[in-house]
């Protein structure tokens, strides 16, 4: 076919088409990688700034060269910008930045990364773990510091609830005196909670009016009782596990206050007869030395008598040994209200009481008469009436001894001897009572 003159072939256009796209490509390729470029740095510094960790990178000289949205905000700054190319100089105290600048010129000039130090927030409250490594270019030269900070106040406060938790439990196993441990711990639980009001309010206790709304936890007794409450004022940014951890408190002072009556519990056993309350042969003995001495310095007289119920074991046979105990209570509690402040009783054993009477104005005889009658009194116990007798042994200071091993003895024989005449009455002392019959 014939081509009309002026008008280019179809070959001429395809080679103009090759030539026009040969140098376009190039550019078009540069641009396509320049936007990659930037979509992925937009992306990466979009994750950067939400992350809530501080992140940060500076040169050598400590000249930020970029930092995350979390470390502008914190640092009083609203762009990025504002913050390039200042150092932590220009930014916190001197003494704070010595502190960074120094951890930082040693990671640049070691190579060695510094992880996981905690360290207290610079600005407001709270802790951080701190980690920086060295920046390097693309031949391994170290041309600055990278650091990033997680903020674990959370955990650190977690970690000092827990640790007063455990000082409480502690005290509690040391078997630290109540009143000091209750002092001790509210004092503990007010420096925690920044000085609001913190108080312990046991069973009788008068409830203190406060002026803030506050928050109350039982504090529960070993069998499911209640001891009393522990209340603390109420804010509204109570922090999380703040109420978990006053719960765990208010059972840890329920195990203290517990241990504590055990303790007092095991204490007066020890001196104490378990059916009639009354002081044992332990701890009477402590008292008449004391009396003892008491007496002398004034020189007055002390009188100990030896009680002993008439025909008791009857009353166990028949009546069995439950109104045995009902007989031996109502009779401690008979001679206890006869003697009141002047003395005092001491179950022994068996149906066998002490007596210690200090002198007054009334003569000891009359005072033993007295217990003797009332000891004497009809009673009721499981719908039978019984009256019961006893036999009463006297011996006095200054008389018949002068300490409490020789007063109990002789009170021993002499209540021996009333027994041996008839029971129901009551006998003193007499030195003729000491002396053995003589060999026939």
């Amino acid at each position: 076919m014939t081509q009309q003159p002026g008008k280019p072939s179809k070959s001429t256009i395809e080679d103009q088409n090759d030539a026009d796209r040969q140098p376009r490509e190039p550019l078009e390729l540069l641009q396509a990688q320049l936007l990659s470029l930037t979509e992925r740095y937009e992306w990466l510094e979009a994750m950067i700034n939400y992350v809530p960790d501080f992140i940060y990178a500076k040169d050598r000289d400590g000249r930020f060269l970029f930092a995350n949205r979390a470390i502008v905000l914190n640092n009083g700054f609203t762009h990025v910008d504002e913050l390039i190319g200042l150092t932590d100089a220009e930014i916190h105290p001197m003494a704070d930045a010595h502190k960074i600048d120094e951890v930082e010129r040693r990671v640049m000039e070691t190579g060695k990364p510094d992880l996981g130090v905690e360290e207290r927030r610079m600005k407001g409250e709270g802790w951080l773990m701190m980690s920086r490594v060295p920046l390097r270019d693309q031949n391994g030269n170290i041309i600055g510091v990278v650091g990033a900070s997680r903020d674990i106040s959370a955990r650190k406060r977690a970690e000092e609830l827990m640790s007063a938790q455990t000082k409480l439990l502690h005290d509690v196993a040391r078997g630290v005196d109540l009143g000091s441990f209750l002092k001790d711990a509210q004092a503990l639980l007010e420096r925690l909670l920044n000085g609001r009001q913190v108080n312990f309010i046991l069973n009788g206790e008068q409830r203190q009016t406060l002026a803030d709304e506050v928050i109350e936890f039982p504090i529960f007794s070993r069998d499911g009782g209640k001891h009393g409450t522990l209340t603390a004022s109420k804010t509204e940014d109570d922090e999380t596990g703040l109420t978990e951890f006053l719960a765990g408190i208010a059972q840890t002072v329920g195990i203290a206050i517990d241990r504590h009556r055990d303790i007092a519990h095991i204490a007066y056993l020890a001196e104490h007869d378990a059916l009639t309350g009354l002081p044992n042969r332990t701890l009477l003995n402590r008292k008449v030395v004391a009396l003892l001495e008491k007496a002398s310095q004034a020189g007055k007289s002390l009188a100990v008598a030896f009680v002993d119920l008439d025909n008791f074991k009857l009353v166990n046979d028949s009546l069995g040994h439950a109104a045995g105990d009902e007989l031996l209570k109502v009779v401690a509690q008979r001679i206890s209200a006869q003697i009141r402040s002047s003395g005092i009783v001491s179950r022994i054993g068996g149906d066998e009481f002490i007596i210690v009477l200090e002198e007054n104005q009334d003569p000891f005889h009359e005072r033993l008469k007295a217990i003797l009658e009332g000891i004497s009194e009809p009673l009721t116990i499981d719908g039978v009436k019984i009256r019961v007798s006893c036999s009463i042994g006297v011996a006095c200071s200054r008389k018949h001894g002068d300490t409490a091993s020789e007063l109990f003895a002789n009170a021993d024989m002499a209540l021996y001897r009333v027994k041996e005449s008839g029971r129901n009455g009551i006998q003193l002392f007499t030195p003729a009572m000491g002396k053995k019959p003589a060999a026939s």
